[in-house]
């Protein structure tokens, strides 16, 4: 009978322990995120398109696969890679400012060439 007291004692004391391990809940007042913080850093997106019209304010692409044309803001901070004409293939990273699309880098894609042979015509030889 001393055994089974002492088991049963045992057993309840080892249950309790994991409850025993955990700190105390924390009174204090969480704090809220600043405007300037990383946590509400507004997100940004990225997409790729073929430039339909430039100027110094706005940038607009069609995109491929037929998914429709952006408009894009251009900021004076807007990074920009590679001169940015009407028909230059572009991928563009954006945050979204209420239903603006604010560019925050453009980087224009070098025209692939085709290989060497191809280019000179020696496709058969």
């Amino acid at each position: 009978m001393r055994h089974r007291a002492a088991a049963v004692l045992l057993a309840g004391g080892l249950a309790l322990l994991p409850f025993a391990a955990r700190p105390a809940a924390s009174s204090a007042p969480k704090t809220q995120a600043k405007p300037g913080d990383s946590d509400s850093a507004p997100a940004t997106h990225a997409t790729r398109g073929v430039v339909t019209s430039v100027d110094a304010t706005t940038l607009v692409i069609e995109r491929f696969a037929h998914r429709g044309q952006m408009t894009f803001q251009r900021l004076p901070t807007t990074r920009v890679e590679g001169e940015i004409v009407v028909g230059a293939t572009v991928s563009i990273r954006y945050r979204e400012d209420g239903a603006r699309h604010v560019a925050t880098a453009i980087a224009v894609q070098r025209r692939r060439l085709p290989p060497d042979n191809l280019a000179r015509g020696r496709l058969g030889e």
